[in-house]
């Protein structure tokens, strides 16, 4: 997206190899490759940058130190002295929350507008390796080495003094080496699908709402990182090998109709072979791929990898279109923005973030408060209306992704109307007969009474 008043930026952050001064993470335009502005001195551990509207989270990689950036300035904004070095970071959409996990297996989960600790938990066995939140905040996901994943619930575990469990609402163990990725797909928890990855070389797709397994996708090689295209049409997972696979969710139906030209590929815990094409792997990188992106629109894949390289692929044509020169380390994080024109210019009234405490302190916990804006919905019919409104955007999506516009398709479908208005005709013919029928018992009666009378 690079047109009229907006455009689209990345942001790489990568391993220092050398001189912490000399670490920086870039901003580029995706479209023209042009550095925009570079953030000073990080070392960010992998994944560990997370952006928003007013501001650029970076977890260090050997040290228990936040950096915190604004758009505004190169120089670090705040920097914040956490507990324990994190291997993996995460902040809510509504960036009211930031959770990060350790090496040991441990999650922090702090109230970002306060700086308060609000929970600390021995997690997992072994190092977090990803977390991620669901679209409505309410739950997050966290994945370890251990081969374990977590779904936790917000409410529970900020629930200081009521008598639920404050440990995770869900764990799954279905993989059989360590987690490396988790991506959350679109929706609620009620509906939302999640994709993760390992090293035992599969990507497991979940269902939270019924919290069951649909579909094991088997590859060649242990993978390393995941992306879901935003319609949730395909996802693209990294190899330790360099390669990327392309992996479509849909696919042609067996018995074609009007209203079922694609179905779902997978479902009901079903394990596919994912490779059978060479045509669907991106082949280019030399080491293991570290960090996948998408753009906006999903036509561009993005991908950075432990040779120092990151690469703009146009999906059509299995094509790379954008190289950006080589990092000083391996990548280790990539993200994408879409931002207004004059967005670095503006300037903005931005309040520092509180300090992230390395203690719980049960008192300040439980005397501060959030005021929080919710969505006003002008015809809230009733209390389901917002889930129902989602489930209307993704049938509206999905039939606009399963609009039929192929020349086949077309033939298909000037077939099957064919076929309906003939079947239509023949209903006529059969209400006509029935008709005359009726019509000529009733003049029989009129004839009748004429007759008597």
């Amino acid at each position: 997206m690079n047109q009229g008043n907006f455009q689209e930026i990345i942001v790489i952050g990568y391993k220092n190899e050398g001189i912490l001064d000399d670490t920086n993470i870039y901003v580029y335009d995706m479209y023209t490759g042009s550095q925009i502005m570079k953030f000073k001195q990080n070392d960010c551990c992998l994944r560990g940058v997370f952006i928003t509207e007013n501001y650029v989270f970076c977890s260090q990689r050997e040290k228990p130190i936040l950096h915190i950036y604004c758009w505004e300035k190169e120089s670090i904004y705040q920097k914040m002295v956490i507990p324990e070095i994190l291997t993996a970071f995460a902040v809510s959409h509504d960036v009211y929350w930031a959770v990060g996990g350790t090496i040991q297996g441990k999650i922090y989960v702090w109230q970002i507008t306060s700086g308060n600790l609000m929970f600390v938990h021995e997690a997992h066995y072994q190092k977090i390796a990803a977390i991620t939140f669901v679209m409505d905040d309410g739950f997050f996901l966290t994945g370890s080495e251990d081969c374990y994943l977590c779904l936790w619930s917000l409410s529970d575990i900020l629930d200081l003094y009521g008598k639920k469990d404050r440990g995770p609402v869900k764990t799954w163990n279905n993989h059989t080496l360590g987690i490396t990725d988790i991506v959350c797909g679109y929706g609620t928890t009620n509906s939302a699908r999640v994709f993760t990855s390992s090293l035992d070389s599969t990507v497991n797709v979940w269902d939270l709402n019924t919290q069951s397994l649909l579909t094991t996708f088997v590859f060649p090689k242990p993978i390393t990182c995941l992306v879901v295209d935003p319609a949730e049409r395909a996802f693209y997972a990294g190899n330790d090998q360099g390669d990327v696979y392309l992996v479509d969710l849909y696919g042609i139906a067996q018995e074609k109709s009007l209203e079922s030209f694609y179905e779902a590929i997978g479902g009901s815990g079903k394990v596919i072979q994912s490779v059978k094409d060479e045509s669907t792997i991106f082949k280019g990188h030399k080491s293991a791929i570290s960090c996948l992106a998408l753009s906006f629109d999903g036509s561009l894949l993005i991908t950075g990898s432990q040779d120092h390289d990151v690469f703009i692929w146009d999906i059509a044509t299995r094509q790379i279109i954008q190289t950006f020169s080589k990092q000083n380390g391996p990548i280790t994080s990539i993200c994408c923005k879409v931002i207004y024109r004059g967005f670095f210019e503006s300037k903005k009234s931005l309040q520092n973030i509180p300090t992230f405490k390395k203690v719980q302190n049960f008192q300040d916990m439980n005397d501060y408060s959030i005021l929080k804006k919710l969505n006003v919905f002008n015809e809230l019919k009733n209390k389901t209306a917002w889930y129902e409104d989602d489930s209307a955007l993704i049938k509206k999506d999905l039939t606009e992704f399963m609009s039929i516009t192929s020349e086949s398709a077309l033939q298909l479908h000037v077939k099957n109307l064919q076929n309906e208005l003939q079947t239509l005709y023949g209903y006529y013919s059969d209400l006509r007969e029935v008709h005359q029928e009726l019509w000529k018992e009733y003049m029989k009666t009129q004839i009748v009474d004429h007759d008597e009378n």
